[in-house]
């Protein structure tokens, strides 16, 4: 690959480096957590004598709690004066997923949780048609989006390839 020129859109070789070793120790990090978490409930098992199993026709028990526009400590367990005892009981007996960033808005935040991939890739928000947004001097100059991103690119010296 040439110097300067884009893995990602927008960013460059050495950012996108960075950014893939940091993701892969946050896995590593995220693995062995699991790993020594499983570990304390088998210890914690073998205390208590044999924990009852679910049943084998039951279905497993998952509860995914996502709230939009919540602060840090907005929940009990995190030291707010609100009290919420059952959030307080379900975060000291499940697993908290608490390094999570949202969008402005819900849905793709949604997108993301469910899918695990950001909106960008699951085609949540594309381009606007052709006829909304377009201004009548876009429309005199043929131009085929409200958003006309090969001028900008033209104006910008930028290259396909290279940002």
């Amino acid at each position: 690959m040439a110097p300067g020129v884009c893995v990602w859109p927008g960013v460059r070789r050495a950012q996108a480096m960075r950014a893939l070793v940091g993701l892969w120790v946050l896995s590593l990090l995220l693995c062995g957590y699991l790993c020594w978490a499983r570990g304390r409930e088998e210890d914690r098992g073998a205390e208590h004598g044999p924990r009852p199993g679910p049943s084998a026709g039951s279905p497993p028990h998952l509860i995914f709690i996502l709230a939009d526009d919540q602060g840090f400590r907005d929940v009990g367990y995190h030291g707010s004066e609100i009290r919420t005892p059952t959030l307080d009981r379900l975060a000291a007996e499940g697993v908290k997923l608490e390094n999570y960033y949202v969008q402005p808005i819900c849905t793709p935040s949604r997108s993301q949780f469910i899918t695990g991939k950001h909106s960008c890739f699951t085609a949540q928000f594309p381009l606007p048609g052709p006829r909304s947004g377009l201004s009548v001097a876009a429309r005199a100059e043929g131009e085929a989006t409200p958003f006309p991103l090969s001028r900008r690119r033209k104006e910008s010296h930028c290259t396909t390839g290279s940002c």
